[in-house]
């Protein structure tokens, strides 16, 4: 047995701590988007790679859960937990608890099909993206319509908020951070 062995040993064991509270703090968020009505569009909650070229992505870098209401079939909501930035470029320094939204325009019922010709699913790190970006829990949205990479989505509209996620401790952290302002912004959208 050497150290370094046993170092890589306990690397993982903290990784699956680290997944676990992860896991709890998910399964906390379906339960109060729920409650409002949002519910989960699938169970899926991570993507990976699983070939030799993308070592770096063998284990998730973000973890989420996406949304649906009956009242606006057009919008995903999401919440996620961006780990890392595994691109590169430091843009997460910290991982951050998010959450938003994905509007793809009244009128569109999205679908599976469309959250995979889109990759919806990847959309809720997008967070990291937005110029200007604040990690303080306020609400910042993007009218994908009016950017120049706009072609290659079919997100009309986006909206992500963030907190450090070491400032999510308890259920009431995640409620009054995360989930309230939220479910605030997604009440204009079901109007």
């Amino acid at each position: 047995m050497t150290a370094d062995g046993t170092g890589i040993t306990r690397l993982m064991e903290e990784l699956k701590k680290v997944y676990t509270s992860t896991a709890l703090l998910l399964t906390t968020a379906d339960t109060y988007m729920n409650e409002a009505g949002w519910a989960l569009r699938t169970n899926q909650c991570v993507t990976v790679t699983y070939t030799p070229a993308e070592p770096a992505y063998w284990f998730p870098y973000y973890a989420f859960r996406v949304y649906r209401h009956k009242a606006c079939p057009h919008v995903l909501a999401f919440v996620s937990v961006i780990f890392d930035d595994r691109e590169g470029g430091n843009s997460v320094p910290e991982s951050l608890l998010s959450a938003g939204w994905l509007d793809y325009g009244r009128g569109t019922e999205v679908t599976e099909q469309t959250c995979k010709q889109d990759m919806a699913y990847d959309h809720v790190d997008w967070h990291r993206f937005i110029e200007g970006r604040t990690d303080d829990g306020r609400l910042l949205s993007v009218d994908w319509r009016k950017r120049p990479e706009f072609g290659k989505f079919k997100v009309q509209q986006s909206a992500t908020l963030a907190v450090p996620l070491v400032g999510v401790r308890n259920p009431d952290d995640l409620k009054k951070q995360v989930i309230t302002p939220l479910l605030d912004s997604l009440k204009q959208q079901i109007a």
